[in-house]
């Protein structure tokens, strides 16, 4: 009887992981395309969980935006006209954001790839542009996971470090709150920035 209660949360704990990594994958294939929120708002939660293996979070995480910019890279390829025209319709993309994109592919071909995540510039422009711009398409999809998945480590390690080593002596309820005000802080000043 002990060995069945014992069993039981180890279960409920392994089905939520899994749940939750599906979501991560599903979460970044939509923000590689249409969606507009970072799943760095999901990685930065689980990094405040202080036990949550966040690697195989960020690793599918990253499939599911790999996926996405294939999807965005093929549609900038066989129809440019209506993936910028998409990109327009997003919240906070705008004309001006794809032209500031293709002037960093024509300076810094593929290498720019690691700069637009950190500049807060969507990566599916980079895929539609990349595309139009006839950049090589085994090194774009080679090279966007390294750039995708760079910064999701970044923020969620340093969410991680946050919460186990500067905000040690705060409870679970407490990291959440100042989570949920640090990410709506951001998004208010970054759509004010790009509105």
């Amino acid at each position: 009887m002990g060995l069945m209660k014992s069993v039981e949360p180890t279960n409920k704990a392994a089905n939520n992981s899994h749940l939750t990594n599906r979501a991560a994958s599903i979460w970044g294939l939509l923000e590689a395309t249409v969606f507009f929120i970072v799943p760095d708002v999901l990685l930065t939660y689980l990094a405040t969980k202080r036990d949550w293996p966040l690697m195989k979070t960020i690793l599918m995480t990253t499939l599911g935006a790999f996926v996405g910019g294939l999807i965005m890279h093929g549609l900038g390829h066989t129809n440019y006209g209506l993936s910028v025209h998409l990109l327009n319709q997003i919240p906070a993309i705008d004309q001006t954001m794809i032209n500031t994109v293709q002037s960093m592919l024509e300076e810094l071909g593929l290498t720019a790839l690691f700069l637009g995540p950190m500049l807060g510039i969507p990566f599916k422009i980079f895929a539609v542009e990349a595309a139009a711009a006839d950049l090589n398409p085994i090194l774009f999809l080679l090279i966007s996971i390294p750039a995708r998945m760079l910064r999701f480590v970044l923020l969620a390690y340093a969410a991680r470090l946050i919460a186990t080593r500067v905000l040690s002596s705060l409870s679970q309820r407490s990291l959440t709150l100042i989570w949920l005000v640090g990410w709506v802080g951001f998004y208010t000043l970054y759509f004010y920035h790009f509105p």
